[in-house]
């Protein structure tokens, strides 16, 4: 795995670039606008796969994640399942 960084002010088009020629799968978006942002770019980014938003996302974003076949979870997500495992593993 190899970060690879997205700025807004290099525009769409070039973070679609951006995304396709890395073969990016994953990207975390710290606003609920640049997941909407990425949402856009699905049609036209093919291994894009999974967005994890830090932010919570209101349902209408997360319908059209669903819509364009991405998985969409939220940081908080990750924290919940995280506290499971831990306590399941060490209880």
């Amino acid at each position: 795995m190899v970060p690879v960084a997205l700025y807004e002010t290099l525009g769409l088009q070039a973070c679609k670039h951006i995304l396709n020629e890395c073969e990016i799968a994953t990207v975390i978006c710290d606003t609920s606008k640049k997941v909407h942002s990425v949402l856009e770019l699905k049609p036209e980014v093919s291994k894009l796969r999974l967005i994890v938003a830090m932010e919570p996302v209101e349902d209408n974003i997360r319908s059209a994640a669903d819509s364009a076949g991405l998985k969409l979870v939220t940081f908080e997500d990750i924290l919940v399942v995280q506290q499971f495992v831990c306590s399941t593993r060490y209880s």
